[in-house]
């Protein structure tokens, strides 16, 4: 009979580890599943200042930029023409904001950021509400 209650333990104790080893894989996960959204927003948050501050730091961009927002919110004022060095830079511009939107969109899709951050591109007031961002 001894044998018996021994297997018995033993087995008993290697489902207890089993049922362990589960539960700190499902913390583990729970831990990398937080520090891999941390990391994505991080990432994400640095691509728009990133972004910003390649505006700040070049006047002829920022001045464009201003001329689309003040047309925009002067409804009166004519559509701003643009040198085609100002066009350029302002396609780039567009383009990084539309990379950098569907980035935002494939992290948001697979589920590693929240609703939040489609939201922080600024659909009413920001460029992306402009008529001018709609032409393009």
């Amino acid at each position: 009979m001894g044998k018996i209650q021994l297997g018995q333990t033993i087995t008993v104790l290697a489902n207890i580890g089993v049922i362990a080893g589960i539960v700190f894989l499902g913390m583990e996960l729970r831990q990398n599943t937080a520090a891999v959204q941390g990391a994505t927003y991080q990432a994400l948050s640095d691509g728009i200042s990133s972004q910003y501050i390649g505006v700040a730091h070049d006047s002829a961009l920022a001045q464009a930029l201003l001329r689309i927002y003040r047309a925009e919110v002067n409804r009166t004022d004519p559509e701003p023409e643009f040198s085609e060095a100002e066009s350029a830079q302002i396609i780039w511009y567009y383009n990084a904001l539309i990379q950098r939107l569907e980035n935002s969109y494939f992290q948001w899709q697979t589920g590693l950021v929240g609703d939040r951050i489609l939201d922080s591109y600024g659909w009413t007031d920001g460029i992306l509400a402009t008529q001018h961002f709609s032409s393009y």
